[in-house]
């Protein structure tokens, strides 16, 4: 272990073929290159938090992958696992997801006209009263189209 200044800053720096295979270190062996390191990490490592395994398992995943787009604070970590997760579910698994949410929820961020191109002109005007329907046409218009009717 080797503590770097950086600025104004100390930065430790962890070489993790050389500390102690200890329970202690467990944490870190788990992101080992060796499999033996990693798999006494894995026995040895503390389960405090339920969300640890997923998080020690996205952990890995980036680092075995060497993305060199790791997020730079557990915030932005959290927000890319999440989104991460919404990728993964299924179909099925995102209908029961969203069924958990208001309609106000649902349709937050559409346009009126994202919604209503999802329904038919008859959809749309169901349980609107003949005043509602009309509303907004230039009386000329209605005219017109009455007289299309009349004998």
């Amino acid at each position: 272990m080797f503590d770097l200044a950086w600025g104004a800053s100390t930065v430790r720096l962890i070489v993790l073929g050389q500390i102690a295979e200890q329970p202690r270190n467990a944490a870190w062996e788990l992101f080992s290159r060796q499999q033996d390191r990693i798999r006494h990490g894995a026995e040895h490592y503390p389960h405090r938090h339920r969300g640890a395994w997923e998080l020690l398992r996205q952990l890995y995943v980036t680092y075995a992958l060497e993305e060199p787009d790791m997020a730079y604070s557990m915030e932005e970590f959290i927000r890319d696992a999440h989104q991460q997760f919404l990728h993964g579910l299924t179909p099925e698994e995102r209908r029961a997801l969203l069924e958990q949410l208001s309609p106000e929820e649902r349709l937050r961020g559409l346009g009126p006209e994202e919604v209503f191109e999802r329904f038919t002109p008859e959809e749309r005007l169901r349980g609107l009263d003949p005043e509602e329907r009309l509303r907004g046409l230039d009386p000329e218009q209605i005219k017109a189209y009455l007289k299309k009717f009349e004998h």
